[in-house]
Protein backbone atom coordinates (compact mmCIF):
# COMPACT_ATOMS: atom_id res chain seq x y z
CA UNK A 1 0.00 0.00 0.00
CA UNK A 2 1.39 3.52 -1.05
CA UNK A 3 2.00 5.33 1.71
CA UNK A 4 1.24 9.53 1.16
CA UNK A 5 2.77 12.17 3.08
CA UNK A 6 -0.16 15.08 3.16
CA UNK A 7 1.42 19.00 4.27
CA UNK A 8 -0.64 20.93 7.13
CA UNK A 9 -0.59 24.20 6.61
CA UNK A 10 0.36 27.09 9.00
CA UNK A 11 -3.10 28.67 10.52
CA UNK A 12 -2.10 31.36 13.09
CA UNK A 13 0.10 31.50 15.99
CA UNK A 14 -0.35 29.96 19.37
CA UNK A 15 1.10 32.08 22.48
CA UNK A 16 4.41 33.77 22.52
CA UNK A 17 6.57 33.19 19.50
CA UNK A 18 8.68 35.20 17.08
CA UNK A 19 8.59 34.89 13.29
CA UNK A 20 11.84 33.19 12.05
CA UNK A 21 12.84 30.88 9.05
CA UNK A 22 15.11 27.82 8.05
CA UNK A 23 17.76 29.01 5.74
CA UNK A 24 16.12 31.52 3.63
CA UNK A 25 13.22 30.59 2.25
CA UNK A 26 11.60 28.25 4.78
CA UNK A 27 8.65 30.15 7.43
CA UNK A 28 9.40 29.13 10.85
CA UNK A 29 8.42 30.27 14.63
CA UNK A 30 11.24 30.55 17.12
CA UNK A 31 10.79 30.02 20.85
CA UNK A 32 12.80 30.83 23.83
CA UNK A 33 13.29 28.14 26.90
CA UNK A 34 11.18 30.57 28.65
CA UNK A 35 8.00 30.91 26.07
CA UNK A 36 4.94 28.98 25.72
CA UNK A 37 4.44 29.33 21.96
CA UNK A 38 4.07 27.98 18.14
CA UNK A 39 1.31 27.52 16.05
CA UNK A 40 -2.09 26.02 14.61
CA UNK A 41 -2.59 24.34 11.56
CA UNK A 42 -4.96 24.77 9.21
CA UNK A 43 -7.83 22.20 10.33
CA UNK A 44 -8.49 19.21 7.84
CA UNK A 45 -10.79 16.33 7.03
CA UNK A 46 -9.45 13.12 6.58
CA UNK A 47 -7.97 12.82 2.58
CA UNK A 48 -10.53 11.93 0.49
CA UNK A 49 -7.60 8.33 -0.42
CA UNK A 50 -6.78 7.90 3.14
CA UNK A 51 -7.12 3.96 4.40
CA UNK A 52 -8.63 5.23 8.16
CA UNK A 53 -8.55 1.35 9.20
CA UNK A 54 -4.99 2.09 9.09
CA UNK A 55 -2.76 4.43 11.75
CA UNK A 56 -1.50 7.73 10.45
CA UNK A 57 1.73 9.53 11.79
CA UNK A 58 2.66 12.99 12.05
CA UNK A 59 5.60 14.68 11.54
CA UNK A 60 7.25 18.05 12.05
CA UNK A 61 10.73 19.77 12.20
CA UNK A 62 12.57 21.80 14.45
CA UNK A 63 16.46 23.57 14.34
CA UNK A 64 18.59 25.22 16.30
CA UNK A 65 18.23 29.27 15.32
CA UNK A 66 21.95 29.24 17.08
CA UNK A 67 25.34 28.49 15.61
CA UNK A 68 26.51 26.52 17.39
CA UNK A 69 23.25 25.37 20.12
CA UNK A 70 24.18 25.51 23.42
CA UNK A 71 24.62 22.24 25.38
CA UNK A 72 22.18 19.31 25.04
CA UNK A 73 19.15 19.45 26.62
CA UNK A 74 15.87 18.23 26.04
CA UNK A 75 12.35 20.49 24.29
CA UNK A 76 9.26 19.59 25.49
CA UNK A 77 6.55 19.94 22.42
CA UNK A 78 3.01 19.66 23.01
CA UNK A 79 0.69 19.01 20.39
CA UNK A 80 -2.88 19.10 21.05
CA UNK A 81 -5.51 17.09 18.89
CA UNK A 82 -9.14 17.81 18.15
CA UNK A 83 -11.43 15.63 16.67
CA UNK A 84 -14.97 17.03 15.91
CA UNK A 85 -17.94 15.33 14.13
CA UNK A 86 -21.35 16.63 13.17
CA UNK A 87 -23.49 15.78 16.13
CA UNK A 88 -20.46 14.50 18.56
CA UNK A 89 -18.72 15.55 21.39
CA UNK A 90 -15.51 17.52 20.52
CA UNK A 91 -12.75 15.70 21.55
CA UNK A 92 -9.45 17.17 22.66
CA UNK A 93 -6.26 15.91 24.19
CA UNK A 94 -2.61 17.35 24.87
CA UNK A 95 0.58 14.89 23.73
CA UNK A 96 3.56 16.50 25.08
CA UNK A 97 7.05 14.82 23.99
CA UNK A 98 10.48 15.51 24.79
CA UNK A 99 12.99 15.34 21.89
CA UNK A 100 16.41 15.14 23.17
CA UNK A 101 19.07 18.17 21.11
CA UNK A 102 22.49 17.34 20.87
CA UNK A 103 25.66 19.86 22.44
CA UNK A 104 26.94 22.58 19.52
CA UNK A 105 23.59 21.57 17.63
CA UNK A 106 24.28 23.31 13.95
CA UNK A 107 22.05 25.97 13.32
CA UNK A 108 19.76 25.41 10.91
CA UNK A 109 20.53 21.63 11.45
CA UNK A 110 16.98 20.15 11.32
CA UNK A 111 15.85 17.29 13.23
CA UNK A 112 12.58 15.66 11.97
CA UNK A 113 10.33 14.59 14.98
CA UNK A 114 7.47 12.12 14.67
CA UNK A 115 4.20 12.69 17.01
CA UNK A 116 3.41 9.68 19.32
CA UNK A 117 0.19 9.15 21.30
CA UNK A 118 1.84 6.31 23.83
CA UNK A 119 4.48 5.37 21.88
CA UNK A 120 1.67 4.46 19.09
CA UNK A 121 0.75 7.13 16.11
CA UNK A 122 -0.77 10.09 17.24
CA UNK A 123 -4.39 9.01 15.01
CA UNK A 124 -4.50 5.11 15.38
CA UNK A 125 -6.08 3.21 12.85
CA UNK A 126 -10.53 2.89 12.74
CA UNK A 127 -10.24 6.38 14.79
CA UNK A 128 -11.67 8.56 12.06
CA UNK A 129 -14.69 8.77 10.50
CA UNK A 130 -14.66 10.56 6.67
CA UNK A 131 -16.54 13.99 8.18
CA UNK A 132 -13.95 14.04 11.08
CA UNK A 133 -13.00 17.66 11.41
CA UNK A 134 -8.90 17.68 12.31
CA UNK A 135 -7.49 20.02 14.26
CA UNK A 136 -3.59 20.36 15.67
CA UNK A 137 -1.71 22.78 17.62
CA UNK A 138 2.18 22.53 17.42
CA UNK A 139 4.20 23.97 20.80
CA UNK A 140 7.37 24.33 22.40
CA UNK A 141 6.94 24.44 25.86
CA UNK A 142 10.01 26.40 27.10
CA UNK A 143 8.64 26.54 31.09
CA UNK A 144 7.99 22.66 31.41
CA UNK A 145 10.36 20.93 33.69
CA UNK A 146 11.34 18.30 31.22
CA UNK A 147 12.79 21.36 28.82
CA UNK A 148 16.03 21.55 29.90
CA UNK A 149 17.56 22.84 26.52
CA UNK A 150 18.51 26.59 26.77
CA UNK A 151 18.89 27.44 23.34
CA UNK A 152 16.35 29.01 20.87
CA UNK A 153 13.95 26.49 18.89
CA UNK A 154 12.94 27.01 15.37
CA UNK A 155 9.65 25.10 14.57
CA UNK A 156 9.25 25.15 10.69
CA UNK A 157 5.36 26.26 10.09
CA UNK A 158 4.09 23.44 8.79
CA UNK A 159 3.83 19.50 9.44
CA UNK A 160 3.25 16.25 7.70
CA UNK A 161 0.80 13.29 7.90
CA UNK A 162 1.70 10.57 6.54
CA UNK A 163 -0.97 7.77 5.80
CA UNK A 164 -1.22 4.84 3.86
CA UNK A 165 -3.82 5.34 0.54
CA UNK A 166 -7.17 3.30 -0.24
CA UNK A 167 -6.86 1.78 -2.84
CA UNK A 168 -10.32 2.07 -4.17
CA UNK A 169 -9.63 6.10 -4.49
CA UNK A 170 -5.69 5.87 -5.57
CA UNK A 171 -3.56 3.52 -8.24
CA UNK A 172 -2.23 1.15 -5.62
CA UNK A 173 -0.06 -0.91 -7.64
Amino acid sequence: MPTIKHQLGFGRLYGTTALGGLGQAIPSLTMTAAQLGGFFANPILPPYNMDRSRDARLWLTIFSTANPGPAAGNVQLDVGLTLARPGIAVVDAVHSLVQAVPAAWAGSQRIVVEVLNAGGPLIPGRTLERDTLIGLRFARNGPAVADTWTGSLGLVTAAWLEYSEDCRFGSCL
